[in-house]
């Protein structure tokens, strides 16, 4: 068979003019809408399943249960110990139905390359710490927050170990399935940063609307209140689509999570008041003003940061025995128009066909010894 043919396009190359991006991956695999959909159902109903395995044996005193489903178990390490531990379904659904549902590898969720950048996140980290804390002195300075020192070490101290062994989980868990999974789904519409930037910054905030440091506000403050984990959203999904994986997003998230829990937390925060400080009177539209300002200064400052290694190879190969394997004539360097050298090592190369590896393999025929002749001849007959 002739392994020549029309040109395909060549196979993604970190090294072309073309940034890399995670969502080069969303049509790989099995990658249907209805899939994600079915896909985005599972993750949810795993999450919500596995989040009451994990809360209902801390959770049998009924007192401890309030009327809008939030509970108190007292203390609040112990809190934050259920509250956070209720991601960990999150953190391995998103992977899993990655894995299993779309048929492709479960770090393509999070970047095309082959190894996850912990730089990456420890930049989005610093980025947005330096902004935050930037942003909470200029708050207390000019009058807009009323804080005080709250700082207990029997309450801090149990918090923090608890904070440092999942909040990194919860966080990541967010990231995966909001900037991760949804842009991925939602990158089959558009591409379009502006317009997924937006509807995945109201998607992130929509499960945020029952935080208790919103929940108490009413009307025009509420709408206001809300808006900044819009903001937080629409930045970090910005980010994300410029940078081309969600490493920077991981990084800034778990900051600012981290930042609020230890370093200045309202009264009333979903992650309970176990800081240094405590925040007694807040300015909401300061608040949010405050909010958009950081995220777009985040934006600025990472416009250059993107994500760099060995990309991942396109659609594995499942099985040996789907391979189909041609020999040409003699060694073929350069190989014909399509023809790469194999990035599984399963053969000497792999045809591309513009979209994903194929299972068309190929090794060159052994050049044949003109030296040496081999006559068949019949063996003679037995008497």
């Amino acid at each position: 068979m002739s392994l020549t043919g029309p040109a395909p396009i060549a196979p993604p190359d970190d090294t072309g003019p073309v940034q890399a991006s995670y969502l080069d991956w969303s049509r790989q695999g099995r990658g249907s809408g209805w899939l994600y959909l079915a896909g985005t159902a599972a993750i949810i109903v795993v999450w919500l399943l596995g989040s009451v395995l994990l809360a209902v044996p801390l959770l049998l005193d009924p007192g401890a249960v309030n009327p809008d489903g939030s509970f108190d178990l007292g203390a609040v390490w112990l809190n934050n110990l259920v509250g956070l531990a209720t991601f960990i379904p999150l953190f391995v659904a998103v992977p899993l139905a990655v894995w299993l549902i779309h048929g492709r590898p479960w770090r393509t969720v999070i970047t095309p390359f082959r190894k996850f950048n912990f730089k990456l996140v420890a930049i989005g980290a610093l980025v947005w710490s330096g902004l935050l804390v930037v942003g909470l002195v200029a708050g207390v300075m000019i009058g807009t927050d009323e804080v005080r020192w709250v700082f207990d070490p029997a309450v801090f101290i149990p918090n923090l170990v608890v904070l440092l062994a999942l909040l990194f989980i919860q966080t990541t868990a967010e990231e995966l399935f909001f900037r991760g999974y949804l842009v991925q789904w939602f990158g089959l519409v558009t591409r379009s940063r502006w317009l997924q930037s937006a509807v995945i910054g109201f998607v992130f905030m929509v499960p945020h609307m029952l935080n208790p440091e919103v929940a108490e506000l009413g009307g025009l403050e509420y709408v206001v209140g809300v808006s900044g984990y819009f903001f937080v959203g629409f930045a970090l999904t910005w980010v994300c689509i410029n940078s081309g994986t969600i490493e920077l997003a991981i990084g800034a998230h778990f900051a600012n999570n981290m930042l609020v829990s230890v370093l200045l937390s309202p009264e009333n925060s979903v992650l309970g008041s176990a800081s240094l400080f405590e925040s007694t009177e807040s300015d909401i539209l300061g608040t949010a003003i405050f909010t958009a300002v950081i995220g777009s200064l985040f934006i600025l400052i990472t416009w250059r940061v993107k994500g760099s290694g060995v990309l991942i190879p396109a659609l594995p190969v499942r099985s040996h025995r789907d391979e189909r394997t041609w020999q040409v004539d003699g060694p073929i360097a350069p190989p014909p128009m399509g023809w790469y050298p194999d990035p599984y090592g399963r053969a000497e190369y792999r045809l591309w066909n513009g979209y994903y590896w194929t299972t068309d393999v190929a090794y060159p025929r052994p050049p044949v010894n003109p030296a040496y002749s081999y006559d068949y001849q019949q063996p003679p007959a037995s008497h």
